[in-house]
Formats: structure tokens, C-alpha cells, sequence
């Protein structure tokens, strides 16, 4: 590893204590705006994280330049160099050591490194949590649940109500249906969406009633090995106790406790290269007891291209060295009594069905090869041969979808609202015509991909179009006055629409808290709209 690596390595590390120990300062860099959350018990935690990303935009970017400034120079630096990495490794030695004798600390190093990992990890949850409550309790912001835009109000109403109308999915409009194979027998029984699934273990009430069976088979594929797909396999192989203390809902775990299933297979379009999952995602997985992956060595061997796009991207390398990693680790497990295996270059080609009614018995895989498209990336074509899966469960996870809506432009193809840095286009308008006083942010703007994170830089965007566009005069004061908030919940209520304020939320986290704590959980969830809106109105 070149020094220039070593710095760089050392810096991460130092910023890392940085963010997990020193107090808030929202003058200094995101790295630095860190404060206790006081509901945590282990606590401080980097639960300021997405707000200095957001506040302190500039930190991310300074960052940048001077990494980029420091390795432009480093041919030229010679002995400055040298003190400069003494000068940084000084430090960083010194914070550590003072870390471990302060008084505050009082933990040994193993239960220091405990301790951050899992304020991380754990507490994640919580700290989101948080962090949309003090946005939700501002005097400015207006929560009101429970409302279905184009079917409780119109988006002619509400832009007639509002000077801006800003459409979020990740907070309000939501990605509600999923993307579909189009192959032979995707309609039978025992094929559901990893949303579907998502929804039913989490206790969504449009899936409370879902019933995947779970007991007449040992087998399930998951077709997609992005973090939703990993996620419904950990549900699927981890043991149910250790369920137990999580928030999944009450019904799941009933089915889950009695579960057949023990083996499941991920299936993968291209190979391990190119897995959409994350690094913490797939670490988690394969950090399951008693579990046995397998993974083919031949399918770890990389191509030029392949070699190529890891140089390109950090974190899928990451990815990759983790199945690396995963697959020497599990060489000796096999006695285990829950198997997952990596199925990669593989692709769905129809669904096999079993001889009564009319349920999957499993799935009929075409193996892929990868070519370059001229887009730098690599693509999965079928090859002509032909392979079968048994499974009596089918869990599709390719992908979310938007749903359109009356009097808003869409592109069904791409699934997203077309737009300029968040200012919606007309539809079929030609040059480019803005929707005035029309904007999108979130999976609706790119489509549905990346994570919080991804979201904030994409939200930021939004806000500086519609900064730009007040700063041009383009949103003037009119002699009728746009009624807003109280314009909105007058037509709510006349239309007999029930609506949730934030603080009927709050009664109903109060409730949920309070039965899960009788069963050593973090919550309890209310899985039907109707005990919801009882709960609300309390």
C-alpha cells in the first residue's frame, strides 16, 4: 500500500473517532457534527450524521478537493510529505491514546470498539427516527397521514392550495408496485414481490392478510441480490428467536416459527462483480449462525472487464471481497442445518408449475453471459442453456415501481416523473417545457435506487431549483392568497377523509412502544388500518 493510501487510510480511521466522540458543532465539517442523542443508552452516537450532511453541504466537498489537491501535488512534495503524514499520524495516535486512559471513555479498547459498532448498527433505527422528529415537530412543517394523493385529493387541488407542490417519494408518494419478469407463470401461487414480503413481515396493513406458506417446502429463490433480496433471505434463514426481540410483526413470526424452509438460493442476472447489495448488508448475512453458504469458485473468477469496474468502484470491491471472503470461511459447514446459496449468471426464463393447484414447484433458469454495452458496464444475455431450481416459494426482487397519477407527467418506460434538476417536464413537450411551480425528489426523480444518503444529495438538488426559481421571481405574491395547510385539511374534512397529525402518530409509537415492551421488544405493530386510526384518535 503506497503512503499516499496509508494517509489517506489513517485520515478515515481518525474521522471515524471523530464522529462517534466529539460534541455537535454545526459550524464544523459533517465529520464533526456529531451530538448525543439522549434516548440512546449507549450515548453518543452519529446521530447528527444526516443532518450535517445536509447543513454542511460544503464539508463532503472540501473533503474532496483536498484529497484531490494533496494526491495532484504528492509527486512534488518531498520531505513535506513525510512531515505532513508524521504530523497527521501524531495526532492520531495521541486522540487514541488519550481515548483509551480518559475517564470518559472508562471501557476497554474491545468494549470501546463494541460500543461504536453498535451504536452504528443497532440504534440506526432510531437515530432516523429522530432525526425526522425534529423536522416533523417544527412549526413550519405540516404532517398529515393517512391521505392519498389522487384518490383523497387531486394534484390540480393541491397545487391550487399551495404555491409549490414538492412530490418525495421516499416520504410521501411511495414506490407501491413492483416491476414484472414477463415470463411464462409468474402468476402462480407461491410467487410473490419481496415488497409484498417486506410489507407482510413488517406489518403493513395492505399485507397483513398476504399468507406466503411457509411450511410445505424446504426451498425458496430469491430472484435479485440487492439489499431487499438479502434482507428477505436473513428473515427467512435466521432463527426465530432471535426474531423475536425484533419489531417484526406478530403474525410473521408466528408463520416464521413454524417455517420448513432451510435452503435458499439468491439468483443473480451477472455475477459477483456486480451485485447490487451493499457491504453491510452482505456482511450481515453471512454473519448468521449455523448457517452454510456456498458459493461456486468459478463464479469468483474475474474477467479484464470485470477487474476494470472494481478499479472504478470502491465499494463494489468491497462487495466482492466479502463473497471472496464468505465463500473460504463456509468451506467447512456443510453440516449445518440452514444452507444459502449465490446463484450468479443466472436469469429467470418461466416458472415450472407442480400437478394440483396450480402452485410454483420451481424455476427455470437460463445461464447468462456478460458483454460490454459501450456504456462501460457489462450486460446479461442468455446463453441457450437451461437448468432447474426446485422451490415451492418465489420471491421476486427486481425492482420497485412508481405508479402515475391523473394530470402529472410520467414516463411509464423508466418509471419515473421526467425533469431538470427536480422541475418537472411537460408531457411531449418539445423544446423542454417546465411545469410551473411543479417539482420531484427521490426515487420519482432517478427511479429506485440508492439510500438515504442518495436521497439527501438528490433532495438538496430540488431545493437549490426551487431556490433559483423564488430568487427569479418565477413564485409572486397573487391577490388570492394560496390557503395552504388550512385550506387542505378543510377539503379533508369535508370530504369525511380521516387524517393523522403528528401527534396522532406519536399516540400511536406510544402504543406500539408500550405493547412491545410487555414482550421484550422495541415495538409491537399495529397491522390494520382500522386499529391504526382507533390508535391515532385515542
Amino acid at each position: 500500500m503506497g503512503s499516499e493510501k496509508r494517509w489517506w487510510l489513517r485520515r478515515e480511521i481518525f474521522e471515524l473517532l471523530l464522529w462517534c466522540w466529539v460534541g455537535e458543532d454545526k459550524n464544523m465539517d459533517w465529520m464533526l457534527s456529531v451530538g448525543p442523542e439522549p434516548n440512546l443508552p449507549c450515548g453518543p452516537s452519529p446521530s447528527s450524521f444526516l443532518v450535517g450532511l445536509r447543513l454542511q453541504r460544503g464539508g463532503r466537498e472540501r473533503r474532496k478537493e483536498r484529497r484531490n489537491g494533496f494526491q495532484a501535488s504528492k509527486k512534488g512534495m518531498g520531505n513535506e510529505k513525510h512531515l505532513r503524514l508524521s504530523f497527521s499520524f501524531f495526532f492520531f495516535v495521541l486522540f487514541f491514546f488519550l481515548l483509551l486512559i480518559s475517564p470518559v471513555a472508562r471501557l476497554r479498547r474491545w468494549q470501546w470498539t463494541s460500543r461504536v459498532l453498535h451504536c452504528r448498527e443497532e440504534y440506526l433505527q432510531q437515530i432516523v427516527i429522530n432525526q425526522f422528529s425534529r423536522v416533523a415537530v417544527d412549526q413550519r412543517c405540516s404532517f398529515l397521514g393517512n391521505v392519498t394523493l389522487g384518490a383523497s385529493i387531486s394534484l390540480s387541488e393541491l397545487r391550487q392550495l399551495y404555491h409549490v407542490v414538492i412530490f418525495d417519494v421516499v416520504l410521501a408518494y411511495g414506490a407501491e408496485s413492483d416491476r414484472l419478469l414477463g415470463v411464462p407463470g409468474e402468476d402462480l401461487a407461491g410467487i410473490y414481490s419481496a415488497r409484498e414480503f417486506v410489507w407482510w413481515y413488517n406489518g403493513h396493513p395492505d399485507c397483513n392478510t398476504l399468507s406466503p406458506d411457509l411450511r410445505t417446502t424446504d426451498t425458496a429463490v430469491v430472484l435479485g441480490q440487492g439489499n431487499v433480496a438479502l434482507d428477505v433471505a436473513r428473515v427467512l434463514l435466521r432463527d426465530s428467536s432471535a426474531l423475536a426481540t425484533t419489531d417484526i410483526a406478530e403474525h410473521a413470526l408466528a408463520a416464521l416459527e413454524e417455517s420448513s424452509i432451510r435452503k435458499v438460493y439468491l439468483v443473480g442476472r451477472r455475477g459477483p462483480a456486480q451485485a447490487a447489495c451493499t457491504a453491510k448488508e452482505l456482511r450481515e448475512i453471512l454473519g448468521i449462525k449455523n448457517l452454510h453458504v456456498h458459493i461456486q469458485e468459478a463464479d469468483l473468477k474475474l474477467s479484464y472487464l470485470d477487474e476494470e469496474e472494481l478499479k472504478n468502484s470502491r465499494i463494489q470491491k468491497r462487495v466482492y471481497e466479502l463473497f471472496c471472503k464468505g465463500a473460504s470461511q463456509h468451506l467447512n459447514t456443510t453440516s449445518c442445518q440452514r444452507e444459502l446459496h449465490f446463484v450468479f449468471f443466472r436469469k429467470p426464463d418461466s416458472f415450472l408449475q407442480s400437478d394440483t393447484e396450480g402452485r410454483v414447484s420451481g424455476v427455470h433458469l437460463e445461464k447468462t453471459v456478460l458483454k460490454e454495452t459501450g456504456t462501460g458496464k457489462q450486460s446479461a444475455f442468455g446463453s441457450g442453456q437451461f437448468e432447474d431450481v426446485q422451490a415451492g416459494l418465489v420471491l421476486k426482487s427486481i425492482g420497485y415501481k412508481s405508479l402515475s397519477i391523473d394530470g402529472l407527467p410520467f414516463d411509464s418506460h423508466r418509471g419515473i416523473v421526467p425533469n431538470i434538476r427536480g422541475r418537472v417536464l411537460r408531457d411531449g413537450s418539445e423544446p423542454h417545457l417546465l411545469e410551473e411551480g411543479l417539482y420531484v425528489a427521490g426515487w420519482l426523480k432517478r427511479g429506485p435506487t440508492g439510500i438515504i444518503a442518495t436521497n439527501l444529495y438528490c433532495s438538496e438538488e430540488t431545493v437549490y431549483s426551487i431556490s433559483e426559481d423564488i430568487e427569479q421571481g418565477k413564485f409572486t405574491e397573487t391577490a388570492d392568497m394560496r390557503l395552504g395547510r388550512a385550506g387542505l385539511v378543510q377539503l379533508l374534512e369535508n370530504r369525511g377523509v380521516t387524517y393523522v397529525t403528528f401527534s396522532d402518530w406519536e399516540r400511536i409509537d406510544s402504543i406500539e412502544r408500550a405493547a412491545g415492551s410487555r414482550k421484550n421488544k422495541p415495538r409491537e405493530k399495529i397491522a390494520s388500518w382500522g386499529e391504526l386510526l382507533r390508535a391515532a384518535k385515542a
